[in-house]
């Protein structure tokens, strides 16, 4: 993980890499209902088609993405697909210990209008999350749910 210059941060993370055990657990789990899958359905297509939408399910967690936070928005970019969020279009940031969240918080489909942001191991890259986006983007609420010296959530730099 690592900051480029000033008005920018970028970052990977790549879930099975860390967490191989649970990869190992998937696997099993995806060729057990590919399995199963191809029993019911009578022929293996079932099955391949079966794992192929678990897998594609959890992209996020068997591929790596690469997160960027620039000037212009955020952009996640994984093995499938690529999401984006610009400036104007942002209306929340909210972050705790293991990610964050930032789009539009407006309509019953919030998660589909934004960027789930994930991160692993880098305690001070919430905060100059934080930082960047109060000085690119200081009209978005910034809300940081991480525990308090004292424990408590705190808000940060809330605009409307």
């Amino acid at each position: 993980m690592s900051a480029a210059p000033s008005h920018s941060l970028v970052w990977f993370v790549w879930p099975l890499r860390d967490r191989p055990g649970a990869g190992l657990c998937l696997l099993a789990a995806v060729l057990g209902l590919a399995m199963l899958a191809g029993l019911l359905g009578g022929d293996p297509s079932w099955g391949l088609l079966a794992a192929f939408l678990v897998l594609a399910w959890l992209h996020d967690f068997m591929l790596p993405t690469r997160f960027e936070v620039s000037g212009d928005g955020v952009v996640a970019r994984g093995g499938l697909f690529t999401r984006r969020v610009s400036w104007r279009d942002a209306s929340r940031l909210v972050v705790d210990e293991r990610g964050g969240w930032i789009g539009r918080a407006r309509g019953r489909r919030w998660r589909r209008r934004g960027v789930t942001l994930f991160w692993r191991g880098d305690r001070d890259l919430p905060s100059r999350l934080l930082e960047l986006t109060a000085s690119v983007a200081p009209s978005i609420e910034r809300r940081d749910l991480r525990e308090s010296s004292s424990g408590e959530s705190r808000s940060v730099g809330v605009s409307s």
